[in-house]
């Protein structure tokens, strides 16, 4: 299993090395008492061995949640981050703060906002690459939209965000392959498709990276997700808010 060092940083070969991952993405919810409240119980679940749990709450919740988790195997993330190191650019979070809030990784190119903010490809690629250089992971998600899927332009999407997402410097990664169609609407694809298009992720690339499916990821299709070992772990959005949830998503993935 990866264990966390003294700065908190991944040790990069066993982090590859690891079998499956979880990333609970708290989104714009739980920034005060609740979210507390959560991260402790969270911090007391055991974890079945060799599963890396990443956890993205709000930013203010950053400092606390590096003080609950910090002695856990539990693993801490930003939910976004800019381009830029620092300077003029008023309401932004650089990934050197991320950093130094007690973060190892940062989820980048969300197709929230990728839709909400109208961020590019080009623009994920370019905070990768800060995260990057300061030591985080970036969690790089790439999916297709309802229209999209229907067109039967699945491959074709994602291909061109990967191409145009992942960092061009030689920087670890990891692909978190989201259906837009399918977050939030309880809507999964079928194994077989979620299958089909990660291991198309996958023969991609040279060194291939952990690739996760995200989207309506809960306690009843969490084993069927995961039942292929082409799946390296999920991305899991409004299930990860209930501890009863979230940890029988962890219960499933016991071996």
């Amino acid at each position: 299993m990866c264990h966390k060092t003294n700065s908190n940083n991944y040790h990069t070969e066993s982090f590859y090395a690891m079998e499956k991952f979880i990333v609970a993405n708290w989104k714009m919810n739980y920034g005060d008492d609740e979210g507390l409240s959560l991260l402790k119980k969270i911090a007391g679940l055991s974890i079945p061995k060799a599963l890396n749990i990443i956890i993205a709450p709000p930013y203010t919740l950053l400092m606390h949640a590096h003080s609950i988790l910090e002695d856990t195997p539990f693993f801490l993330s930003g939910q976004d981050c800019s381009a830029r190191h620092d300077g003029a650019y008023t309401g932004d979070i650089s990934a050197h703060m991320l950093k130094m809030a007690g973060c190892t990784s940062v989820i980048l190119g969300h197709s929230e906002r990728r839709m909400h903010h109208k961020e590019s490809s080009d623009d994920v690629r370019k905070k990768a690459e800060r995260a990057g250089e300061v030591g985080l992971l970036p969690i790089i998600c790439v999916g297709e939209t309802l229209e999209e899927y229907k067109s039967k332009m699945t491959k074709d999407v994602i291909r061109r965000q990967i191409e145009k997402s992942v960092p061009s410097k030689n920087i670890p990664f990891v692909v978190a392959y989201e259906p837009v169609w399918a977050i939030g609407t309880g809507e999964v694809p079928e194994p077989t498709i979620i299958e089909d298009n990660i291991s198309f992720i996958k023969d991609l690339f040279q060194t291939v990276p952990p690739v996760l499916y995200g989207g309506s990821v809960n306690p009843e299709n969490i084993k069927k997700i995961m039942k292929t070992n082409v799946v390296d772990g999920a991305l899991i959005g409004g299930a990860s808010l209930d501890i009863q949830k979230f940890t029988a998503i962890l219960n499933g993935l016991k071996h």
